[in-house]
């Protein structure tokens, strides 16, 4: 599912007016329609705060996912030295 189609749809899951959403993100609620009519693309900030706002997780589900993350990427790291090392050891 493309962006556009993704944001309309996230919106009106979460019961939100472009108005409310503009509002919440502190945003004008002309920026929202040209991003679901597709003639605009937001900024890595406003994504940041558009992903935050129409998130389904609360912040306590947020933390224990980073966390999660971030012990799969020490693992992998981790793997990835040990693999270094033995290439070096050849």
């Amino acid at each position: 599912m493309e962006f556009v189609q993704r944001l309309i749809t996230l919106r009106k899951e979460r019961g939100l007016t472009q108005q409310s959403l503009a509002n919440a993100i502190d945003l004008h609620v002309n920026q929202i329609k040209r991003y679901e009519a597709g003639t605009a693309q937001p900024t890595l900030d406003t994504l940041v705060r558009l992903a935050k706002k129409l998130s389904q997780f609360d912040e306590s589900e947020i933390m224990v996912a980073k966390e999660l993350l971030e012990g799969l990427i020490l693992k992998h790291n981790a793997k990835r030295a040990f693999a270094n090392q033995i290439q070096e050891a050849k």
